[in-house]
């Protein structure tokens, strides 16, 4: 899942309050996470969390 939403590093913040963990990637050329937050180009920011389930769970911030 996929939540997009403005303010990606505030929520990502504030997760990490409650105690979520984000990971931590390295996609090689294409960039890598920076404290759990991937910026792509300029302003394009994802970042993911994993869930109690296993699942792999996303918030991304678009560029616009």
């Amino acid at each position: 899942a996929v939540w997009r939403l403005a303010g990606i590093r505030d929520e990502v913040g504030r997760l990490r309050a409650r105690g979520v963990t984000f990971e931590e990637y390295d996609f090689g050329p294409e960039g890598r996470t920076v404290g759990g937050i991937l910026a792509e180009g300029e302003t394009d920011l994802n970042a993911w969390f994993v869930d109690s389930e296993g699942n792999i769970l996303a918030l991304a911030e678009d560029a616009s």
